[in-house]
């Protein structure tokens, strides 16, 4: 597995993300315990818990407004060993960063890991063979073994975690997601984050099994999307916008 130092890790975000209209924010992931202490390495004596501590005061700034190059500069890369993109806020092309989160780490059921790795398959398959992309989506090994599977979505989506007990699957649509090459994290499919091409979030709950009426309602959410895109939105994603109206 590749793994950045921090000069390294801060060109590489630069490029492959910040450039393409991502916020993203450096990252420390490490052990502490209760008395505050932090280690790198697990140790193995102790009761330790892992962090992942973004190295920002804040960056909900980035949440209303776009990460400028001086910005970026100044974020301390030093102490950083991995970064996060900011979900939920549009790209350069006005296309909104989505992870789904698949994590089995704590007590759940074989059936409930079962389900959600087979959720993840179809999820890849849809992309593949409804929606022409036969590469797939980019998808990663996270620090606890579990998996993300990164989309681009034409209109925000919010975070939900009710599927977490029974198919280990969370959507971020907002906040912080961490990719690799941060520490303890790796490719597995090195493609693209793939531009939805229909409505991400129906095929999310379509897969995990949610049927049309409760769809409908959690999907109250996006009405409330295209009736602010209606009364207006900034230059620069105008084209964007009316491609949306017009395929919703």
């Amino acid at each position: 597995m590749i793994q950045l130092v921090s000069e390294s890790l801060r060109d590489f975000v630069k490029s492959k993300y910040w450039r393409k209209g991502f916020r993203v924010v450096p990252i420390n992931i490490h052990w502490e315990n209760e008395k505050g202490e932090w280690k790198q390495e697990k140790p193995l004596v102790g009761e330790w818990e892992l962090k992942k501590t973004p190295i920002v005061e804040s960056y909900i700034q980035w949440k209303k407004k776009k990460q400028t190059e001086k910005e970026f500069d100044a974020l301390n890369w030093k102490d950083a060993n991995a970064y996060a993109i900011i979900c939920g806020v549009p790209n350069h092309e006005g296309f909104y960063p989505v992870a789904i989160d698949y994590d089995a780490k704590n007590k759940m059921s074989e059936e409930a890991k079962v389900k959600g790795r087979e959720a993840l398959e179809v999820i890849q398959a849809t992309v593949k063979a409804q929606w022409g992309i036969e590469e797939g989506t980019y998808e990663e090994e996270t620090y606890s073994i579990g998996i993300h599977q990164l989309f681009l979505s034409q209109l925000p989506i919010p975070n939900d975690k009710s599927f977490h007990d029974s198919h280990g699957l969370e959507l971020i649509g907002s906040g912080l997601c961490i990719l690799a090459p941060s520490k303890g994290y790796k490719v597995l499919n090195d493609a693209p984050f793939t531009k939805a091409k229909s409505d991400l979030y129906r095929l999310f709950l379509r897969v995990v099994g949610v049927n049309k009426k409760e769809i409908k309602k959690k999907r109250k959410f996006s009405k409330l999307v295209i009736k602010k895109m209606l009364k207006g939105v900034k230059c620069g994603i105008r084209d964007h916008t009316a491609n949306v109206l017009a395929s919703y």
